[in-house]
Order: C-alpha cells, then structure tokens, then sequence
C-alpha cells in the first residue's frame, strides 16, 4: 500500500501479494470548477457530501502531513476550509480506514464524511441487499435503492441467490445505483481477486435519498462509496467515519463471494 505525500489525503495503491495494484491509476483525469481543477488521480479519497462543487470538489493538491509508526499511516490535510485526514492502521488481514472531516471555517457546515475506493477497470462490482426482515411481522421495508439521473437501471443484473446487486465495468457510458448499508459491506472482483470494504450502517440522513453504500462504475474506473452520518459542523469540530478493508482470492461465483464477505463482516454482531 502507498499514500501519497505531495497530495491528499489519498491512497494510491493496494497491491496483494502477487497481485495487480487494485485501485485505479488515472493521471491528470480532472474537471474544472470556480474554486480550479480537481484532478481525480485514482486511488482512494475523503468527500464531503452532499455533491456540490463549491465543497466536494475543492482540489486536494497540496502536500499533505505524514505521520508514521509500524503498521501505522496518518496523511492530514492542511487546516483549512473543510479538512481532512485518512488514519490507515494494519492489523492482521485487515486495514482500518479511519476518514475525520473536520470544520476549519468560520460557520456551521453540514455534511456527511465520503469516503470513496476508485477501482481499476475490468471487474465486478457488488452492491448486497438486506432482505432480512426489521420487524417481526415483515412488514417494514428492509432496503433503499437509490438512483441518479443518469443510472441505467438495465445494466444492474440481480443475483437472486446472494441477494446482491452487480454492475459491471465492461460499458462505454457512466452509471451509478445506491442503497441502504444494513448488511455492511460493498464489494468489487477484479483480476481474479475479491476487495471488500465494511462500514457500519448510519442513522438514516438526508444525503443521497438515505442511500450509505453506493456503486460508480465508468470506463476508466469503478468506485465503491460509503457515506457516513450526516451531521452539522461548528467551527473546529470533527466527525468520523471508518471502513475496514480485506482483499482475498476470489471464490468461484457471485454468491460464494458475498457469502464470504458476509461471514467476514466484523460488524455483523451489532447490526
């Protein structure tokens, strides 16, 4: 694993053992906003939702603080506007992603801390739904899906056995679907190997329609997104949010896939 120094908070690569670098390598791949160009890079990266330019978008280019300990990375973003930091910490099989938004600016700032993976090209994207009952009776709806103005409901496939949603990154044009994150994790194959990211689920907030884990996929990349609460901001105040991360061989099939990431899920107790 690499995080870069001159710009961030940003993760560049995760490579397994014998394995491809994971995440996507995109150059100077950008858009130009009033606040200037937001370059992309790959990787992995700290938003803030919900999506507007004037606050998501504002570019990450500068160098970033590192600190340093065995299995330990800290990369800080400067204090200033809305700040960021990417806490990433080793422990077994596993890489804790802990992302802190933190409010330098004189006002109240309301957001949810975005935490989101770009992928490299070629694989399978997972997006599991909770068909698990919330009450007793069944009656109450288990699950949210969400979508954009440009998702193109006819390229998600459903794999009935998993309960899981898939998209893949063989397209020409740019999708995206979310939903509720009651089962916890989203999940990407690639290459003959299978990244899983966890997060616990959040207090339902008004970013996104609710949605909490969300699937990007374009030709040039695949993201998998998780948001955490929505919360108001005073000046210098923080909120937190964390992934654990594991890459593993994939298994043969979509739902030995999602079986495993299920029974992995180190938050599986408390939901």
């Amino acid at each position: 694993m690499t995080v870069a120094a001159d710009f961030g908070p940003r993760i560049t690569s995760l490579v397994p053992s014998g394995g491809p670098n994971l995440l996507a390598v995109l150059g100077d791949l950008g858009l130009d906003f009033e606040g200037g160009r937001y370059v992309f890079r790959g990787g992995h990266r700290l938003w803030a939702a919900p999506e507007i330019p004037g606050i998501t978008y504002v570019p990450d280019n500068v160098p970033v603080q590192l600190r340093t300990d065995d299995n330990r990375i800290v990369a800080i973003s400067p204090e200033t506007g809305i700040g960021k930091a990417i806490d990433l910490i080793v422990k077994d099989d596993w890489l804790e992603v802990t992302h802190t938004v933190t409010n330098h600016t004189e006002k109240p700032i309301e957001l949810a801390p975005w935490a989101i993976t770009q992928l490299r090209p070629g694989g399978t994207a997972l997006l599991p739904i909770d068909v698990s009952a919330p009450d007793a009776g069944g009656l109450q709806a288990s699950t949210t899906l969400v979508g954009w103005p440009y998702t193109d409901w006819g390229a998600l496939e459903y794999d009935a056995a998993a309960h899981v949603l898939c998209l893949t990154s063989d397209r020409d044009d740019a999708t995206k679907i979310g939903a509720s994150l009651r089962r916890g994790w989203l999940g990407y194959i690639v290459g003959g190997w299978l990244f899983v990211k966890y997060a616990q689920p959040a207090p339902q907030s008004a970013v996104d329609l609710g949605a909490q884990a969300e699937i990007y996929v374009c030709p040039d990349f695949v993201e998998l997104e998780t948001l955490g609460p929505s919360v108001l901001l005073e000046p210098g105040q923080s909120t937190n949010h964390m992934e654990k991360w594991q890459v593993v061989l994939a298994p043969d099939g979509i739902a030995d896939a999602a079986n495993l990431a299920d029974s992995q899920n180190p938050w599986k107790e408390s939901r």
